[in-house]
């Protein structure tokens, strides 16, 4: 209920683009491969998700050099999606607050990069027509019915949090400078 202070739209702003300052955090500051790795997964995420909607309906833009791009991503998130399972599955401190949810999810997102990295490789040499597809689009149509319920939402609700965290804080002169 206090008087503004500051301006609410560059708190938003400065909230909603903090993960693209890694600089900015100990965590990512201290450790930059954690980082690269994490938005290496995150932006094959976005390809992955986005090539099931690309594929069907603007196909024309899925050139070779567009699809390879998209298989690298998917190629280099199935890796990383492999070591982070590991990881969990070995790293007592990571181990013990790990859920069933954690292990379901991150096996799931590894499956789909490496679903999506064959069906891009198909896509390519002139075979859209397979299983593979089949299988990539079940799995995304199951991913739209599965993340309201489970960890992944986060990818959703990411943006809203962080625009209202921002708009708060700003609002209240955190990031004024004096």
């Amino acid at each position: 209920k206090a008087e503004l202070k500051g301006d609410r739209f560059a708190g938003a702003l400065h909230s909603l683009t903090n993960v693209l300052r890694p600089w900015g955090m100990e965590s990512t500051r201290n450790n930059f491969y954690f980082y690269s790795e994490f938005v290496i997964f995150h932006i094959a995420v976005v390809l992955t998700i986005g090539a099931t909607f690309l594929i069907p309906l603007v196909p024309q833009l899925m050139t070779p050099v567009i699809s390879k791009i998209f298989m690298l991503f998917m190629g280099l998130a199935f890796l990383i999606g492999l070591r982070r399972i590991y990881r969990r599955a070995t790293a007592p401190e990571i181990r013990i607050i790990s859920s069933p949810d954690d292990f379901f999810a991150i096996t799931l997102m590894t499956v789909f990069f490496g679903v999506g990295f064959v069906t891009m490789y198909l896509w390519i040499q002139g075979y859209p027509d397979t299983g593979w597809m089949w299988l990539f689009f079940l799995m995304t149509t199951f991913f739209l019915v599965y993340v309201p319920f489970s960890k992944i939402s986060h990818y959703v609700l990411y943006p809203f949090g962080r625009v209202n965290f921002g708009m708060t804080f700003g609002g209240r002169g955190v990031l004024n400078k004096g």
